[in-house]
């Protein structure tokens, strides 16, 4: 997605959603990708307990327990690493909506009306 396709399109906000690890080197080629963008980085994050009740949920088999003990190896380490993210929100409980309403509250969006739906899912469905 070039930066002129982008504005060119008419978008105003773009929400980019990913694992992103390093916020120094994320913000790097996300402002080469789109240079007047301002970043708003906000982390979702849950309880060690919380991931412990995810991951039993999802994973079913003999895989579990090792995939346990490297959801919360790398969630331990980001942690560490990044003791003091800015925006983080503890998903914990919350719905999906709640969370939405939380990080545009974050990003200063909270009267932000979408004004162009040119880059979609490719779904007109919402999930179930």
């Amino acid at each position: 997605m070039a930066a002129a396709a982008v504005t060119g399109a008419g978008v105003d906000h773009l929400v980019l959603v990913g694992v992103l690890l390093d916020p120094d080197v994320d913000r790097g080629w996300i402002s080469a990708g789109v240079p007047a963008a301002q970043v708003t980085r906000i982390v979702l994050d849950a309880s060690d307990a919380e991931l412990e009740r995810r991951v039993r949920q999802r994973e079913i088999g003999s895989g579990g327990a090792a995939q346990l003990i490297r959801t919360l190896a790398a969630a331990r380490m980001f942690r560490a690493r990044h003791p003091s993210e800015d925006h983080v929100l503890l998903t914990d409980g919350l719905s999906v909506a709640a969370l939405a309403a939380e990080a545009l509250r974050l990003a200063g969006w909270t009267a932000a009306t979408p004004t162009s739906t040119a880059w979609t899912s490719g779904s007109d469905k919402e999930d179930p």
